[in-house]
């Protein structure tokens, strides 16, 4: 699999990735107090493709997941 950097790398050109994450974790610890503090390396892949453009399902296929298993990532980490 491709480093971080690599996947869905047209995020980083168009948004502030870093400050991006800095303030879903802050959401995420207001929220979720008791899971991790910081974005999974997970979590930031997924949301980097999501903000390429992509559906759940086209991050899927192209990391050779299941869908809905990204579809619960993305929820988890924006809501």
């Amino acid at each position: 699999m491709a480093s971080i950097q690599e996947q869905f790398a047209q995020a980083a050109n168009d948004w502030d990735l870093p400050r991006l994450y800095l303030d879903l974790a802050c959401a995420k610890r207001q929220v979720a107090p008791h899971k991790k503090k910081e974005l999974t390396d997970v979590e930031k892949i997924h949301l980097r493709g999501l903000l390429c453009g992509h559906s759940p399902a086209e991050i899927a296929a192209k990391l050779v997941k299941g869908a809905k298993g990204v579809e619960v990532d993305l929820c988890n980490t924006l809501y």
